[in-house]
């Protein structure tokens, strides 16, 4: 075979064998790849488990967090009675023909009755007992001059519903055994744990007008 023929069927031969190599290196290349987009796929579903687990906890401890720390907690569920009012210028024993009541309803909701007039607004639990949030009032029921006990009653209930252009209070208070303390506004109130919450509550004796 001349030496020029046999050249050019090596050469041939050998261009022909550089083509096979890198075919076959891209295609256990492509092979290698097929797994990547799998692995991908569940490391971004992992990821997204997480964020969505850490935002559920963390609005999880948003909103139960305060009230599971807050020591007033225990209030919610119950009707509360009105025993004694400590206030800026006198302390004196609740009479029996002053009713005063709060009702902490698990929604969220707070009603009142000042033996007068009913109270209600919203609050919140916070770390030194609770707040309340938006608008509040109450029943428009005008009152009979010259009756003390009555009046501090009034006063120290309002110091719990009603705000001032700073706003609500933030009210301490704290539940121990059957007993509820707070302080509003420079009122300390002592309240007795009576019915649950949905109980009709007993009508106030005291004698009302309408404004």
């Amino acid at each position: 075979m001349p030496i020029e023929l046999e050249t050019s069927i090596r050469e041939a031969l050998q261009a022909r064998a550089d083509e096979i190599v890198p075919r076959q290196t891209e295609l256990r290349a492509r092979r290698g790849r097929r797994w990547l987009p799998p692995a991908l796929a569940a490391a971004a579903i992992a990821a997204l488990a997480l964020t969505v687990s850490l935002v559920v906890t963390r609005s999880s401890d948003d909103t139960n967090g305060p009230a599971a720390r807050s020591p007033a907690a225990a209030a919610v569920g119950y009707r509360w009675q009105l025993m004694r009012v400590v206030g800026p210028h006198a302390a004196l024993t609740v009479p029996s023909r002053l009713r005063a009541t709060l009702a902490f309803e698990p929604g969220g909701h707070l009603q009142g009755d000042d033996s007068v007039n009913a109270l209600f607004g919203t609050y919140q639990f916070d770390a030194h007992g609770f707040h309340l949030v938006g608008d509040s009032g109450s029943t428009l029921v005008g009152m009979l001059p010259g009756d003390r006990p009555r009046d501090a009653v009034v006063a120290a209930m309002g110091a719990v519903f009603y705000q001032s252009d700073a706003g609500h209070p933030e009210i301490v208070a704290s539940v121990q055994g059957g007993v509820l303390t707070m302080h509003a506004r420079g009122y300390t109130l002592t309240l007795q744990r009576g019915r649950a919450v949905g109980d009709d509550p007993t009508p106030s004796p005291t004698p009302t007008r309408s404004r």
